[in-house]
């Protein structure tokens, strides 16, 4: 039997186009099998690449309008009920699964009220900064969070460690408000959480 072919971290960045960064996150978050410790010899299956191109075409119909923002929950549930076959048919653009057609867009205002879950997945136009209003006292514990998390992708841009494509992640804070994070990835998603849950407490106490 013909074993399938196996790819290094750098054919999966160079074939996917998405970097060391957000392959991590993605494989965090259970997007992406885990391959257990990772090295330079780590060999990765066309089932992760797979997985990795079906984001990217995701990522294209987002940015070309043809459907909204989807969470990285709903591409994870996609991932459990589909064969690879499915996966493999999609990116190569000869399928299109059921769900897809149920996340259409309508129009590019739409995107985000439309998305659902925690995490979205986002499209261009590059979403629009939060900030604090002015008079509005923040509490230190928030501002100390944001700082902290802040250093931390600084770190990482200077580091060259998300050179490339860097996702933006939108954090949902409630219905309506939503926390837009660029280049986030494994190692900052505990001090996002941090952040999150101090926004949601603040929102409750402001209601």
């Amino acid at each position: 039997m013909k074993e399938s072919r196996t790819y290094t971290l750098d054919e999966l960045i160079d074939v996917s186009g998405f970097d060391r960064r957000t392959i991590s996150y993605y494989v965090q978050r259970g997007l992406l099998p885990k391959v257990g410790r990772r090295g330079p010899r780590t060999r990765y299956s066309q089932k992760f690449l797979d997985r990795l191109l079906y984001i990217k075409r995701l990522r294209f119909m987002q940015d070309t309008g043809r459907i909204r923002a989807v969470t990285l929950e709903e591409i994870r549930d996609a991932f459990a009920t589909q064969t690879e076959i499915d996966i493999s048919g999609f990116v190569a653009g000869a399928t299109e699964p059921d769900w897809v057609a149920g996340v259409i867009s309508e129009s590019s205002d739409t995107q985000l009220a439309a998305a659902t879950g925690d995490t979205v997945v986002m499209a261009s136009p590059r979403p629009r900064a939060m900030s604090v209003a002015q008079g509005f006292e923040q509490p230190e514990g928030l501002h100390g969070q944001l700082a902290a998390l802040a250093r931390s992708l600084d770190r990482s841009r200077e580091s060259g460690a998300n050179a490339g494509y860097e996702p933006w992640v939108q954090l949902k804070i409630s219905e309506d408000i939503f926390l837009a994070v660029r280049g986030l990835d494994s190692d900052d998603v505990e001090l996002a959480d941090d952040v999150v849950k101090s926004l949601k407490d603040l929102l409750e106490v402001a209601v």
